[in-house]
């Protein structure tokens, strides 16, 4: 477990990744937005449940499980065990892509989002050996989401053209957060000679 979780970070910078995870999650939410309104337009009922079904936890229940438990267990699973395990079987390119994919899978209408933080927590931990800096940025991220739900409205007595303006919103989102993100990953993009956090802390 020492060679899967790596050392605990030293005199680090936490103010890149915070603004990291803000973008992260602006990206995310503009995501949902293209995802949603099409679904909105063809089953608005459909489309309200799906964001509904997201948020029919108590607070409290979502507080202990979302924030506290499901960043750390993911990121054992998914960065953890997942990509140091397909790097090991082909290679850490693929295991990036594959390790997301199967990740962004159990995140339902916030796929494309998961999908993205997924590859962009691979990169952080490949680049800084430790998984606590994902695990981090994943609970700082579920923190800022649990503070939005408490504060959100529930979504059957919205109007259409309440969803119109989400969609905008949403698509202003992703134009000013992309650039960011997909900079960051082709930067942080690894060869496939990159030796894996595994490997790196034994």
């Amino acid at each position: 477990m020492t060679q899967l979780m790596g050392k605990t970070p030293q005199n680090m910078n936490w103010l890149p990744i915070i603004g990291l995870t803000v973008t992260l999650l602006v990206y995310a939410i503009g995501a949902i937005a293209a995802v949603i309104y099409p679904i909105y337009t063809l089953n608005p009922d459909f489309a309200t449940k799906l964001l509904d079904a997201a948020s029919k936890n108590s607070p409290i229940h979502t507080l202990i499980l979302g924030v506290f438990i499901a960043p750390i267990v993911e990121e054992i699973i998914f960065r953890g065990f997942l990509l140091n395990r397909i790097g090991t079987k082909w290679n850490i390119r693929t295991a990036i892509i594959l390790s997301s994919l199967i990740f962004a899978l159990g995140h339902s209408i916030f796929f494309i989002g998961a999908f993205v933080i997924g590859i962009v927590f691979c990169l952080l931990y490949i680049k800084t050996k430790t998984l606590l800096v994902p695990m981090s940025a994943h609970v700082l991220y579920n923190s800022i989401v649990w503070l939005g739900s408490l504060v959100s409205q529930e979504t059957g007595g919205f109007s259409s053209e309440y969803w119109l303006q989400f969609l905008y919103q949403g698509l202003v989102a992703i134009l000013i957060s992309s650039p960011i993100i997909f900079i960051i990953i082709i930067r942080w993009w690894p060869l496939n000679s990159t030796t894996l956090p595994y490997d790196s802390n034994r």
